[in-house]
């Protein structure tokens, strides 16, 4: 179990507002000129068949204002290293691919030296790169995190403000106003917690994640259970059979100002809720007179630039993924792939999620960064589901960790 981290929630929260309500310390645009040989060009691998078509359509956009081609080649879903392997045998290799962490250590004799890129001199906690301590061999294009996701628009339409979550009790005070005012409002506190499926990214199986992470204990978890539950869209006698996704529905279509979910999902709830204003808090846990918090962080699919390849060629390569990286269109079109770059400059309708972790990281945090989910075994999602049934907790005590205060 991960040791227990607490924090001030109500710092964490300035940061929030900070990072939404300005625009962050930018890195100069790439510049967009000529190659210096006019032969150079960039030949990427791409390992989502899927993103294929906006890959085409970024490359094609590069191509036009800086005059440099950029190849993008998207072998068959499972065939990507297969395909890599074959195409660094050829004259003509690619210049940028990329990984998933656990693949980097296999494929790193291939790494271009980017100490001295614009893009990690962008990275905005270097935490995140990968190397051997003496060269930079990969740099990612996305972090994941989850937290609690909140609908700020919402919140002012119950007359209520931001502020009031600086604490456990006040978003308590808040989500039982707006749930007792929810035929008025046309909206509740939060999204349900559906318990059916064992979806591990679910709602439920993340706030157990967190509390795990946290170090929160039995009775600490079923206290932020009873708050969510009782103060959710749908009774809780229905979560049992509830389809775990019935959550994310629900915030989308605007019948909940929270939603406990992750960077993963961003990209539909931005596409379903464009004009609302997102933030997101961490997920709290009382511990005496504070609150226990968590950071869990993961960076994902690292770019890594071929050290075999024309020396021309590897310089356009690291223009073309600065210009990614820093160029409103390079980012917007990162950003609509579901990516959430840890770089420096202006992200527009950015992941919020991204946002509060780097904040959190660069105030000295280190993340806890184990696969999601911790506790999502064993029973307790049957047990989760007894307790909505007849309301005994029994089962569920069971398997959490007991609180210090149990007297034997």
């Amino acid at each position: 179990m991960a040791a227990k981290r607490k924090i001030s929630l109500a710092l964490v929260l300035c940061a929030v507002l900070a990072l939404t309500g300005c625009q962050a310390e930018s890195l100069p645009v790439a510049e967009v000129s000529p190659a210096t040989n006019e032969e150079a060009s960039v030949y990427v691998l791409n390992p989502a068949p899927e993103q294929d078509g906006q890959w085409q359509q970024l490359a094609a956009l590069y191509t036009q204002q800086s005059g440099v081609p950029v190849t993008v080649v998207s072998p068959e879903e499972g065939s990507y290293e297969a395909a890599l392997e074959e195409e660094m045998t050829k004259i003509e290799a690619p210049t940028l691919f990329t990984f998933t962490a656990e693949q980097l250590p296999d494929w790193s004799g291939y790494a271009w030296d980017l100490s001295d890129s614009a893009a990690y001199a962008a990275l905005s906690v270097p935490y995140f790169a990968y190397g051997d301590g003496e060269t930079v061999q990969a740099l990612p294009w996305s972090l994941r995190s989850y937290g609690l996701l909140v609908n700020d628009s919402l919140i002012e339409q119950a007359d209520h403000n931001f502020d009031e979550l600086s604490t456990l009790e006040g978003l308590r005070a808040l989500a039982e106003d707006v749930h007792w005012r929810r035929e008025e409002l046309g909206f509740t506190a939060f999204a349900s917690l559906g318990l059916s499926g064992a979806d591990g990214h679910s709602s439920a199986a993340l706030l157990a994640d967190a509390a795990a992470r946290c170090g929160a204990d039995g009775e600490s978890f079923k206290t932020v259970w009873d708050l969510y539950t009782a103060n959710s869209s749908r009774e809780v006698s229905e979560l049992p059979s509830l389809s775990a996704a019935a959550g994310l529905e629900e915030f989308c279509s605007g019948q909940a100002i929270f939603c406990l979910t992750g960077s993963w999902a961003y990209p539909e709830i931005r596409a379903a809720l464009p004009g609302a204003r997102l933030f997101t808090i961490p997920v709290a846990f009382p511990a005496g007179e504070e609150e226990s918090q968590v950071l869990w962080a993961q960076a994902e699919d690292f770019w890594m630039v071929n050290k075999d390849a024309d020396l021309n060629d590897i310089q356009a390569t690291l223009d073309f993924v600065a210009w990614c990286l820093s160029a409103p269109e390079g980012l917007a079109a990162l950003q609509a792939m579901g990516y959430a770059p840890p770089y420096a400059g202006e992200t527009g309708a950015g992941d919020p999620f991204a946002a509060v972790c780097l904040e959190r990281v660069a105030a000295g945090e280190v993340p806890d960064t184990g696969e999601l989910p911790e506790t999502w075994t064993g029973g307790l999602p049957a047990a989760l589901a007894g307790y909505c049934t007849d309301g005994s907790w029994d089962a569920a005590a069971a398997l959490l960790p007991a609180s210090e205060n149990t007297v034997e």
